[in-house]
């Protein structure tokens, strides 16, 4: 709410990404939280290469089966912009190696990112395209809204 209040989650979320969703925990959260609101939300799009199955039964919706490597290859290339990209208790288990590349694919197609996480990890370096703009801990998982630097129009 306060990130919401203080302008810095783009508003209305018309475009959102659940990036590696596992069965919808996250995208549920989110519809929850607009819907208490009644903020507008246009499109709720996830991916998850191993859980996609979980997410379509849970959330009765499809879910891409792009990885972290396609992403990082390209596969959001040309698609709409995202207004925000959900990244709930997954980064932190990408490999290093493919980090960098990952969320800088990333910071091209989205304005802002929530990354979920029980660690401080994944360091987030603003060559990556985002900027920190704050954190939140709670119960010992701490939740980051980034902004993009990079967004293509």
């Amino acid at each position: 709410d306060e990130w919401h209040g203080r302008g810095a989650l783009p508003s209305p979320l018309g475009r959102v990404l659940d990036l590696a969703c596992g069965s919808g925990e996250a995208s549920e959260a989110l519809l929850a939280w607009v819907s208490s609101r009644s903020l507008p939300l246009l499109e709720l799009e996830a991916a998850d290469p191993y859980t996609h199955e979980a997410y379509e039964r849970r959330m009765s919706r499809r879910a891409q089966r792009w990885s972290f490597e396609d992403i990082a290859g390209g596969a959001l290339d040309g698609k709409a912009i995202y207004d925000l990209v959900l990244c709930s208790f997954c980064l932190h288990l990408l490999n290093k190696s493919w980090l960098k590349l990952t969320l800088s694919a990333l910071a091209r197609v989205g304005r802002a990112m929530l990354v979920a996480t029980p660690h401080k990890r994944p360091i987030i370096e603003p060559s990556t395209g985002w900027g920190q703009v704050g954190e939140v801990v709670h119960a010992r998982v701490r939740v980051r809204l980034y902004i993009s630097h990079t967004t293509a129009e």
